[in-house]
């Protein structure tokens, strides 16, 4: 068997920290297309070669591999790790090897580090065993990747240098570069990096195979640009002048837009434009990942120019490739920070600000921008729900909120840097004003209002500066459309703060003037469902007040009590009606008997 089956995935071994790398809680797409001709091609003649009967045991083993790689490269982990089993079967020691190192590699690109740890230290062992340099190579390289991965440094460094050792045995220039690269990782010192990069460098020069070449010298340039090393540039010119002249479009993009990134380092803004114009141009139309990425940096760019149109529809271009591989983006929650909201989020909140921004010029289109700005927001609330329950297969209950009750309005307070955005709709409708308070101003406030009110001190200075930033704007809306219900859909720290708890100058909460309801977000409940609800069940029926009733403040309890009372009918307002039953039935027995 060509050996060189490993070799051809180690490329994508090499980097296991690529931002898009696939996690284990993606949706899976059985039926998904493949990203090319070739591979479409390739996968045919493999399942071919399996289907057949008469093919020798080696061979159908070999083409499970090779099929299962290409599956590996398409995120269809399931069908990879299904014909990786299968392969698993072979009492072909070196094939056995090689199905465990791939599996490794599999697991590896899932981040499920653990599982490629155990495969990965098994195909070590196999291949010491078979005494083979290149398996022994490939394994050792693909562990140290997952090693470095779980920040076992030292470790990963140690099977490096074995993996280095049996790549120069094997005489294999694509496996010592690939692990020249690794070792310049975790490199003590800048000399020492730049001698491992030199030595990969030279190794590049000695591939014959295109594809290798160009994909070994872009990962050399971006090593080179982290060390200062001055190889980025000629790597990057070298890489690109192979892809070019051998078609492969890809690579040939990625060259480009990397040079580009160079230009815009050193100052030469009108190059790297070009360059990156150019990337976008030769880039595969499938290539997603790459595209959302060089369509945010062009938005970027266009937006610090004063280009807001452009900007807004490079930003636009940017968000729908991101909805394409969304999906295969891992989903990872912990301690209350979501890695959406670290890293991609910022890309919906930067076509949001443009989009406020130009609302505020264009009155005549201001509307559907409105609109825009505030679905583009709510899409990142549903990415940190999936982050959340680590479940990015979760969809909204509802595509649009639809139309609320009368007389109803959603208050959407969308924080950035420097202002936050008040944005108002009532019916079809929406009101946007700007609050010119920084986010760090709102944190401070909304943590310490939170605090004092977990801990019953007073805190009516803090919710009056709340009130008075983010309620007080919008009160002549409010007013002009005898609003009764304020529906509340918080940002960030406001998601602490009970919106009821503000307090206009006059002394008067905000729960003395409207039912408040507060909601995570509006795509992720059914809207109307508290309009069909019978709330009376919980605490209604009961003769006698529990505990948690008890505990309510007496403030609170009396100004839910007087702003329902002579409001409306009960078939529009029974969600309302039910509220007031359970808080009168509680004023009733803090002063009598509590009997029915």
């Amino acid at each position: 068997m060509h050996i060189r089956i490993l070799q051809a995935i180690i490329l994508a071994a090499t980097l296991l920290t690529a931002p898009l790398a696939p996690a284990v809680t993606t949706c899976q797409r059985p039926a998904a297309a493949p990203a090319s001709r070739e591979q479409a091609t390739a996968l045919a003649a493999w399942s071919a070669t399996i289907a057949q009967h008469s093919a020798p045991a080696a061979a159908v083993i070999e083409a499970r591999i090779r099929r299962a790689e290409t599956y590996r490269t398409l995120g269809r982990y399931a069908d990879a790790e299904a014909d990786l089993m299968q392969a698993l079967t072979t009492s072909n020691a070196r094939l056995h090897a090689t199905a465990t190192t791939a599996l490794g590699l599999l697991y590896a690109q899932q981040r499920q580090f653990a599982r490629a740890e155990t495969q990965l230290r098994d195909a070590l062992n196999q291949a010491r065993e078979l005494a083979d340099p290149t398996l022994i190579a490939t394994a050792a390289n693909s562990l140290g990747n997952v090693l470095l991965e779980q920040q076992h440094k030292p470790a990963a460094s140690a099977v490096y240098r074995e993996a280095l050792a049996q790549a120069r045995a094997a005489n294999d220039p694509g496996l010592i570069a690939s692990i020249s690269l690794n070792l310049a990782r975790v490199a003590s010192n800048s000399a020492q990096a730049q001698r491992e990069l030199q030595t990969a460098h030279a190794a590049t020069q000695q591939i014959t195979v295109a594809a290798e070449r160009a994909e070994l010298l872009l990962a050399l340039a971006a090593r080179a640009r982290e060390s200062g090393s001055g190889l980025a540039r000629d790597s990057l010119l070298e890489a690109e002048q192979i892809a070019a002249g051998a078609g492969l479009a890809r690579l040939h993009a990625q060259a480009l837009a990397q040079l580009s990134s160079l230009a815009a380092a050193s100052g030469q803004s009108g190059e790297a434009q070009h360059l990156l114009a150019q990337a976008l141009r030769f880039a595969p139309l499938e290539a997603y990942d790459l595209r959302y990425q060089w369509e945010w940096q062009l938005g970027q760019w266009l937006r610090d120019a004063g280009e807001r149109p452009r900007a807004i529809a490079a930003y636009r271009r940017a968000v729908a490739h991101l909805q394409h591989i969304r999906l295969d983006i891992p989903v990872e929650y912990a301690e209350g920070r979501s890695s959406f909201r670290e890293t991609l989020a910022p890309l919906y909140l930067g076509l949001a600000d443009l989009l406020f921004q130009e609302a505020a010029q264009r009155s005549d289109a201001a509307q559907p921008l409105l609109r825009e700005a505030r679905d583009t927001v709510e899409q990142v609330k549903l990415d940190e729900l999936r982050d959340y329950f680590r479940d990015a297969c979760i969809l909204p209950l509802r595509e649009d909120i639809g139309a609320l009750a009368s007389r109803s309005a959603v208050f959407y307070p969308v924080i950035f840097a420097e202002r936050v955005e008040l944005l108002v709709s009532i019916g079809e409708r929406f009101y946007r004003t700007t609050a010119p308070v920084s986010r760090e101003q709102i944190q401070m406030v909304a943590e310490i209002l939170a605090l004092k009110l977990r801990y019953d001190k007073p805190a009516e200075a803090e919710s009056a500066q709340l009130y008075d930033w983010l309620i007080a704007p919008i009160v002549p809306w409010l007013t002009e459309q005898r609003v009764e219900t304020l529906v509340f859909v918080p940002d960030g720290p406001l998601r602490a703060v009970p919106l009821a708890a503000l307090r206009a100058s006059d002394g008067r909460y905000l729960v003395e003037s409207y039912a408040v309801a507060t909601v995570p977000g509006l795509k992720l409940l059914p809207p109307d469902d508290t309009a069909h609800a019978d709330l009376t069940t919980l605490l209604a029926g009961l003769s006698r007040p529990g505990p948690v009733v008890d505990e309510l403040p007496a403030w609170w309890v009396n100004a839910l009590v007087q702003q329902n009372r002579g409001r409306g009918d009960k078939k529009r307002h029974s969600w309302r009606f039910s509220l007031r039953a359970a808080v009168d039935r509680r004023t009733v027995a803090s002063g009598t008997s509590g009997e029915n």
